[in-house]
């Protein structure tokens, strides 16, 4: 018996988010690992239970430098200039 469940993917080369639609194990790791068995040229990003037929997903748009920015959540930098 399996599950259906709605998975969200990117696929890296174009920047492209979609939604597929499928069935797999109840336990969402063994569904992750199944889907990625059978899909193996695209990127999964979320897996959701059931089948979410309202789904909207948005395409990921670069822009030069944007992938090699960080932020430091813990950093008190530029707090005193708030006040």
């Amino acid at each position: 018996m399996s599950k259906p469940w709605t998975a969200i993917t990117l696929d890296i080369a174009s920047g492209k988010c979609t939604v597929h639609d499928f069935s797999a194990s109840f336990d969402p790791t063994l569904a992750a690992d199944q889907f990625r068995t059978e899909n193996p040229s695209i990127s999964l990003v979320a897996l959701i239970p059931g089948i979410r037929g309202e789904c909207q997903t948005y395409d990921i748009v670069r822009k030069p430098g944007l992938m090699s920015t960080t932020v430091d959540l813990f950093s008190l930098d530029g707090l005193a200039d708030a006040g």
